[in-house]
């Protein structure tokens, strides 16, 4: 019960990273070495925990806790996915010639990628003896949350759409859904329009089986903006193609004029002799 109103106090006061990693303490620490002799509604316990996770990670969606300022459409959809756009901007270090304080040591320790290799190794050793498909669908979002942090897109994608068929083994839409959006995150850093287009379709079905109108809003929010991205990509297309179409006239063009220059010069002189 402790572990339980902790988590509820998290999700209310809207501490996701801290929610996320005391339930990945608790669950991997602790729960998972209890038995059912011991713990006779650990079922129970495991669909309420995992859930209020799940409702935790949608609240960023439908409740923003800062406002955005307007910018420029093609990264609009990456804010309202609240995907942040300058995490490496503090890393950013301007090498000065003369300045040893600048240089990058190539056998720098990377701490970040340890920290991950290791979140990562814990997570997969986890799903190897996961007995319940909600469980295994929380841990295939984490894997694939930990790619796309590190930005391997592919994989991101791959363990996400693991996580969507596990869903469907529990049908459980929400990480269904959260799911989803892992994957329309990575084609939106990508700028693949297309790809994101297609899978918002699904994001939005998903909402649908919900019955979430707050979701409903986010995902046709998300495609309006994604759909305007997509028209000013085939109109500046079309403008390239037309540009290359004429050019390529232009230059034809000219070529028939230097060779109907040269028959005629070639005819005045046959003339002349």
């Amino acid at each position: 019960l402790t572990i339980l109103r902790t988590i509820r106090q998290l999700r209310e006061m809207g501490k996701i990273h801290k929610l996320s990693k005391y339930v990945e303490e608790v669950m991997g620490d602790y729960v998972v070495l209890k038995t059912h002799r011991v713990m006779p509604w650990k079922f129970e316990f495991l669909n309420e925990v995992y859930n209020t996770l799940a409702l935790a990670y949608t609240d960023r969606y439908i409740n923003p806790t800062e406002l955005y300022p307007a910018i420029e459409s093609k990264k609009t959809l990456l804010q309202l996915l609240r995907v942040p756009t300058d995490k490496n901007k503090d890393r950013a270090v301007t090498f000065v010639f003369g300045d040893k304080s600048t240089y990058q040591e190539p056998d720098a320790t990377d701490y970040t990628m340890i920290a991950y290799k290791k979140y990562l190794a814990r997570l997969e050793k986890r799903i190897y003896f996961a007995k319940y498909s909600i469980e295994k669908c929380y841990l295939l979002h984490e894997i694939a949350r930990s790619h796309l942090g590190q930005s391997r897109f592919d994989e991101c994608c791959s363990v996400a759409r693991k996580a969507i068929e596990e869903s469907k083994n529990c049908n459980s839409n929400i990480w269904r859904f959260l799911a989803t959006i892992l994957i329309c995150k990575s084609h939106a850093i990508l700028h693949k329009v297309e790809r994101a287009k297609e899978i918002l379709d699904e994001a939005y079905a998903v909402a649908q089986a919900l019955n979430s109108k707050a979701l409903l809003t986010f995902v046709d929010n998300c495609r309006h903006v994604n759909d305007a991205e997509l028209s000013l990509k085939k109109r500046s297309q079309s403008m390239e193609s037309v540009r290359k179409r004429r050019s390529k006239v232009s230059l034809d063009s000219d070529r028939n004029s230097q060779n109907s220059q040269h028959s005629i010069d070639t005819v005045g002189s046959g003339q002349e002799i």
